[in-house]
């Protein structure tokens, strides 16, 4: 091995060891409450050393951060383009179908969230803060963030964990609705009462948390 190959595949291997670290983690996060969590568990789950968890994560709240960013960066990717168009039904449906596709994930990011939706947020909101300012003229870009990040893990919540028949067409139109739509200063829609109220799954994604925000 020569020295110009060495550094790149040890980034490979680093980059291998991170990715089952944080598939490890979701696993784990389906399977229990997140505060029992170790990082001996992750490594074990993950297939590598314990010396290797270190060497990437402080501890499993670090790994928690680096699973909400890779996730935000994904979808983020999928839905820019078609948001920065002015094209929000297309970001809505192109959204909801990247959630469809990582919607295991996504139920254990939420149950993990529990009482903590507001950290949740929060970690959301400062990966999305460089993007561009899309919100309507006179909201500031810090605002409109915080509320279309709390609206669009409500949609999700809802989605996941109380209506999970609903198909993804319908819920990205409602995503549209409730949270595009007045962040580009198009007013709230005006929906069609629904024929029967439906009673929430007591449990739903939270199993592990008696306390939902």
């Amino acid at each position: 091995m020569t020295d110009s190959t060495m550094p790149k595949r040890q980034d490979a291997r680093a980059i291998r060891s991170r990715h089952a670290m944080r598939s490890a983690l979701l696993k784990l996060m389906a399977a229990g409450p997140f505060d029992a969590i170790t990082g001996s568990q992750i490594a074990q789950a993950a297939g590598v050393g314990y010396s290797t968890f270190f060497r990437h994560y402080a501890d499993v709240p670090a790994v928690l951060s680096d699973v909400v960013a890779m996730l935000t960066d994904e979808f983020t990717r999928e839905m820019m383009p078609f948001w920065t168009s002015g094209r929000p039904e297309e970001a809505a449906r192109v959204l909801i179908a990247a959630v469809e596709q990582r919607r295991e994930a996504i139920r254990a990011l939420l149950s993990a969230a529990g009482s903590s939706r507001y950290e949740l947020s929060r970690q959301i909101i400062d990966r999305l803060s460089s993007q561009p300012d899309l919100s309507a003229q006179d909201v500031p870009h810090r605002l409109a963030l915080r509320v279309s990040v709390a609206a669009t893990i409500e949609v999700l919540d809802w989605w996941i964990c109380e209506e999970p028949d609903r198909n993804a067409a319908e819920i990205a139109e409602w995503l549209r609705k409730v949270v595009l739509a007045p962040l580009a200063g198009g007013g709230w829609a005006t929906a069609e009462p629904a024929a029967e109220v439906r009673q929430p799954d007591a449990v739903g994604c939270h199993p592990f948390s008696s306390a939902r925000p």
